[in-house]
């Protein structure tokens, strides 16, 4: 219950124009990123194992997750107890953290470079585990949301091992 009320604090000190700048730029590099790929094509082509979800939930877990990262952004960005230059190690984390998860997937998909999609997926892990650790300092929301992100990314760095084997 302590926790719930520290993230509602969380919620109101964050400034919503921040967030939802945030959000909608980690939202829009996203589905440019996926819409570059090409994944829809190549995705039914892969031997996928059995934990992999279909294409449909992949697209909604990846909206998912940018909004997450934009979020988690926004709300440590936006906060009103926030020193940005306190913030600015965590700030240029995230943004590698974000550069590596938009790469990843043209790579992978379009331009068929898995081992380098593979390394980028790794690299995304160890910037978004940095950043979790500068965010959560200042928002534990914030590095509750990065948390969630970074799962999926271990999720995604899982599946491609293991497409890159299969296939």
């Amino acid at each position: 219950m302590r926790i719930l009320s520290g993230f509602k604090r969380e919620l109101c000190c964050a400034d919503p124009r921040i967030c939802l700048l945030t959000t909608a730029m980690a939202l829009f590099l996203g589905s440019l990123s996926l819409l570059l790929s090409g994944a829809g094509s190549c995705f039914a082509l892969l031997l996928m194992p059995t934990f992999a979800v279909g294409y449909v939930g992949w697209l909604i877990l990846w909206i998912i997750h940018y909004v997450l990262i934009g979020l988690a952004l926004g709300l440590t960005v936006g906060s009103c107890c926030c020193h940005l230059r306190l913030m600015g190690r965590g700030v240029i984390f995230w943004a590698f953290f974000l550069l590596c998860s938009l790469l990843w997937v043209p790579l992978f998909f379009s331009a068929g470079m898995r081992i380098t999609a593979f390394l980028l997926i790794a690299a995304a892990v160890c910037f978004g585990l940095c950043a979790l650790s500068a965010f959560a300092r200042r928002s534990l929301l914030s590095a509750v949301l990065l948390l969630v992100c970074i799962g999926w990314q271990i999720y995604g760095f899982l599946l491609a091992l293991l497409i890159i084997l299969w296939n």
